[in-house]
């Protein structure tokens, strides 16, 4: 980086000096800028892994309902009821609407889960990224980690 030419009160070192300084505290900014937006995403990816987990229970759920509704051929106790409705065999329509919720679920849990592992990526690129900057400074990324949690 060009610099300006030093003066008769700065010696020719003190700028190039000073220029480092500058930029190494620009560069700990920006890292602890991308430390806190790690920070966020890992917050994100841990909700949608818990959004993964519960709908893929729901999931599973509803599909052992099914198999027990194709097996019986009525409704069974531990489906979901209507306060109003009895325990009367469900209409066809009603299998189609439970199926299709099924279906629904398994698409929205493969799509969460996809989201999470471009999530999960981008994350350990981060981190990556993170742990050479200040390879290269000579600090402790776990130190800088600690201290901004």
């Amino acid at each position: 980086a060009a610099c300006a030419p030093p003066t008769d009160s700065q010696p020719a070192e003190a700028v190039p000096g000073q220029e480092l300084t500058l930029l190494l505290e620009a560069s700990r900014k920006r890292v602890v800028g991308l430390l806190i937006d790690l920070g966020h995403e890992e917050d994100i990816l841990k909700q949608q892994e818990k959004e993964v987990r519960r709908l893929e229970a729901l999931q599973q759920d509803l599909e052992m309902q099914a198999s027990q509704i194709e097996s019986a051929g009525s409704l069974t106790p531990s489906m979901p009821q209507d306060q109003g409705e009895t325990s009367l065999p469900l209409s066809l329509e009603d299998l189609k609407q439970y199926v299709g919720l099924a279906k629904e679920l398994r698409l929205r849990v493969a799509d969460l889960e996809s989201a999470l592992a471009i999530r999960q990526e981008e994350a350990a690129a981060l981190t990556d990224q993170l742990r050479r900057r200040y390879q290269r400074v000579g600090g402790s990324f776990r130190a800088e980690r600690q201290r901004l949690q």
